[in-house]
């Protein structure tokens, strides 16, 4: 009975390493910059809304988790609820893509204004009811 015991406890010790390590792997996982990354495609906003709003699926296996090279007229500029600086470009009528800028953005962002072109590279998260882009950096 101990012996069972006794490898019933080892396998546990063995299961909680096995999992810190995972997770330890996971948490300080290096995060991608997007700066020194390439663009896998170049679109106008209008473009990649509408590629969303046509066939998402087909969109999604084109652009989704991958950083893209957005043009595209700025709706509106706003902080959102985590006081991340998220830029929104024209899509249709209602919707467009909303690009969260990375931290290090801030500054360069005072030269943009609604109404203005803004050219930008961001990780593709697909869409809720915008297009979605993270760590989003200004493009020249």
């Amino acid at each position: 009975m101990k012996r069972k015991t006794g490898i019933i406890s080892g396998l546990i010790l063995i299961g909680i390493l096995a999992a810190w390590l995972v997770y330890s792997k996971v948490y300080n996982k290096p995060h991608r910059q997007i700066t020194g990354e390439q663009a896998a495609y170049a679109v106008k906003s209008v473009a990649l809304f509408g590629a969303y709003e046509t066939d998402e699926n087909r969109a999604d296996s084109l652009y989704l988790n991958k950083v893209l090279q957005v043009e595209g007229k700025v709706e509106k500029i706003f902080q959102n609820e985590k006081g991340e600086l998220t830029l929104v470009l024209t899509g249709n009528e209602m919707f467009g893509i909303s690009c969260t800028m990375a931290d290090s953005e801030k500054e360069k962002l005072q030269h943009i204004k609604p109404g203005g072109e803004a050219k930008l590279k961001g990780l593709c998260n697909g869409m809720l009811m915008d297009v979605v882009l993270v760590k989003c950096v200004l493009v020249e």
